[in-house]
């Protein structure tokens, strides 16, 4: 998967693991992404459809995160970048 957040590529191979136990780094990771790109908790919980809640236990590791769940988030932040670029 990949996120470009400021004219920097982050890369997240797709055979990551995704349990807690496997990978605590995956959500951290995310939260880091989000944040370069400026975008709230609050506001990728819309994007996304879930509550701030849920989003915020997986950056924590506290929850598995799904790929699919994975990809929501990375295509929320890109939709993001692209609507403050276009902005």
């Amino acid at each position: 998967m990949l996120a470009i957040v400021a004219a920097t590529v982050y890369v997240v191979p797709m055979n990551t693991p995704t349990h807690p136990q496997d990978a605590p780094n995956v959500g951290a990771c995310l939260k880091v992404i989000r944040e370069g790109a400026g975008l709230s908790l609050s506001e990728l919980a819309r994007r996304v459809g879930k509550d701030k809640s849920t989003i915020s236990r997986f950056e924590s590791g506290e929850r598995v995160i799904s790929d699919e769940l994975r990809a929501s988030i990375l295509r929320a932040i890109a939709d993001h970048l692209l609507d403050e670029r276009a902005a």
